[in-house]
């Protein structure tokens, strides 16, 4: 039977992109998140018969349920919940962007900003923006606050057929920017472009990796861990 090998690096800190100090091997967690937010994404911006579903069974990620939702839905609902403010809303006249829940009015939703107006009890929960365009321009009910009317009326609506929601900051979404951000906390080490450069024998960077984590096994090491400390050289 082997022995049980010593390991001086948390696995977590390994799977850490290499930009926040780790080899970049794929953690779960974060692959589950990016692939929540990639989801999210083809929610409002595919037409496929499986957004379409869900959309008819629960609306969007930010409106209220009170049915048991599924595993996957439960997943886009987090993502939308943890992306915030960094989700960009453009109003097209097709969109499902929710006219009630969605933050789609500067980061806010129309029940939020309309709290005192009973909403609920007037419009339908499943309605979209695209119930009140009318001809292409607004054609928003009286019932919402006066103050925030002249506000939506001077919102843009697209003509063209364009992603209901984008990534403010980033041209496109890729699976990858979603990883980066599951990370977003880490403090980025300045050291791992020269560490990781392409001309860079792969050896000799994992060497340097592990002695910048003190995850060489020399004598310092071990005696910080009261490892060998009886050793005599």
């Amino acid at each position: 039977m082997e022995a049980k090998k010593l390991h001086l690096i948390a696995w977590h800190k390994t799977c850490k992109p290499k930009k926040y100090g780790g080899l970049g091997i794929s953690d779960l967690k974060a692959l589950q998140f990016a692939n929540a937010c990639s989801l999210l994404c083809r929610f409002y911006n595919s037409s496929s018969p499986l957004f379409s579903y869900l959309n008819a069974k629960y609306g969007t990620p930010w409106t209220p349920t009170h049915i048991k939702i599924s595993v996957l839905w439960a997943d886009i609902v987090k993502a939308a919940a943890s992306l915030g403010s960094s989700i960009s809303f453009n109003i097209t006249t097709q969109s499902k962007i929710a006219f009630l829940w969605d933050p789609w009015v500067g980061g806010s939703s129309i029940n939020n900003l309309c709290s005192s107006s009973n909403l609920t009890e007037i419009i339908p929960q499943h309605s979209k923006i695209s119930d009140f365009i009318l001809d292409g321009d607004w054609s928003l009910p009286d019932v919402l606050n006066p103050t925030i009317l002249p506000y939506l009326q001077n919102i843009l609506l697209e003509h063209d057929p364009i992603n209901s929601i984008g990534w403010k900051d980033h041209k496109r979404i890729c699976f990858s920017s979603f990883i980066l951000y599951y990370f977003r906390e880490e403090i980025p080490f300045c050291w791992h472009k020269l560490i990781w450069h392409k001309h860079h024998a792969l050896k000799y960077s994992c060497y340097t990796w592990l002695a910048l984590n003190g995850g060489l096994k020399t004598a310092d090491e071990l005696i910080k861990r009261s490892i060998g400390g009886g050793i005599g050289f």
